[in-house]
């Protein structure tokens, strides 16, 4: 897992979490509940011997375990369709993001890209 997979607490107060009780768990290291940004995605992760920030993805996650409300669609496959457009499908999972363009390191491809659904809506290409 590449480290830029793991939100940093703090980083940016508009996350789509869907309740006060998950941002808390989101941002606290002590708990596996992990955001990554970048594709809009929830897991929970296996945590334990492993080197520091070596996180396993046990299950990804729909809905918040706290207030049960439906979390925004992940857009991992957007993401990869995206990456591939921009690559020329050149770039493989474990590859180093850093050899991505800049706004697909971040949410910022998709940011008023897509709705909480995942559905296309009217929004500057990245």
């Amino acid at each position: 897992m590449d480290e830029n997979d793991v939100m940093v607490p703090g980083t940016d107060a508009t996350d789509p979490h869907s309740c006060p009780m998950m941002s808390t768990m989101v941002a606290d290291p002590r708990f596996a509940v992990r955001y990554t940004p970048r594709d809009r995605s929830y897991a929970i992760e296996e945590r334990g011997d492993h080197a520091p920030g070596d996180l396993r993805v046990v299950q990804r996650i729909d809905f918040c375990p706290w207030c049960g409300e439906r979390l925004p669609t992940d857009l991992s496959e957007q993401w990869w369709d995206a990456v591939d457009r921009v690559t020329g499908g050149a770039y493989e999972l474990g590859d180093p993001l850093t050899s991505l363009p800049e706004q697909y390191r971040t949410d910022a491809w998709w940011r008023g890209r897509f709705d909480d659904e995942g559905n296309p809506v009217l929004g500057p290409e990245p």
